[in-house]
């Protein structure tokens, strides 16, 4: 669901017209969805997919800087071909200890995290979609919209267009914060106490973001008009 202020026709929205693309817009995936819009995002998306599987569909992530780890698995399970998982391993740092969060410690000490959502195998959706597959991405993409960007790159063949993401390709720090202060400066520190590593994870891909296949890069005449060249190059290609 959108923040406020945020229209939730542009935050989450499914486009299906008589010809060209799906576009699937998909802004964040903020909260626990109380009022069912994340929900309908996803029902409306898979029957449009159901009424024309091999239509090329684009994924616009832009802007989306993450949110719930379900709500990612279930925009990946959208655009599966095969069952998959999406997380390896999640990790977390010795002193991590939440109640409803159940973990594992290993012999050296560290704790992994068991059960959390797309740890396990998640089937395939009942129509698979077929077509071509564009993923949109910036530098404002992060966090659990990287992870379904890396990996319809890596496991569904998504051409990824835009600029690289600021999330991680091979991993991200969802989840639980610490706040720390700095002695001397007193500046104070968010640091993360969990560590993903994806199904994705490349070791050509380390401490680097989603690269775009097809990169973009705005001009200050585009963002003064207004033009969405990323899009434009997004249904030129979804057209040929």
């Amino acid at each position: 669901s959108p923040p406020s202020g945020v229209s939730g026709n542009s935050f989450l929205s499914v486009e299906r017209g008589s010809s060209g693309p799906i576009v699937l817009t998909l802004g964040g995936f903020y909260d626990q969805d109380a009022d069912g819009q994340f929900q309908r995002f996803l029902s409306d998306a898979s029957k449009a997919i159901a009424k024309d599987p091999d239509r090329a569909l684009i994924l616009d992530l832009r802007g989306n800087p993450g949110g719930l780890d379900a709500f990612g698995v279930a925009t990946i399970q959208l655009l599966a071909s095969k069952p998959f998982t999406v997380y390896e391993q999640i990790t977390a740092t010795p002193t991590f200890d939440v109640d409803y969060v159940e973990t594992k410690r290993l012999p050296d000490g560290t704790q992994v995290i068991m059960g959390a959502d797309g740890q396990g195998v998640t089937p395939a959706p009942d129509v698979i979609h077929r077509g071509p597959l564009f993923v949109l991405v910036d530098q404002r993409t992060g966090s659990t919209a990287t992870d379904v960007a890396s990996h319809l790159d890596a496991f569904e063949g998504a051409v990824i267009i835009g600029q690289e993401t600021i999330g991680a390709y091979n991993a991200n720090s969802s989840g639980f914060l610490n706040l720390h202060t700095l002695k001397h400066s007193k500046a104070q520190l968010y640091l993360p106490q969990l560590r993903y590593i994806t199904s994705a994870a490349s070791s050509t891909r380390r401490h680097r973001g989603v690269l775009p296949d097809v990169p973009i890069d705005l001009s200050p005449e585009d963002l003064s008009s207004g033009r969405d060249a990323v899009m434009e190059t997004a249904r030129a290609l979804a057209n040929y």
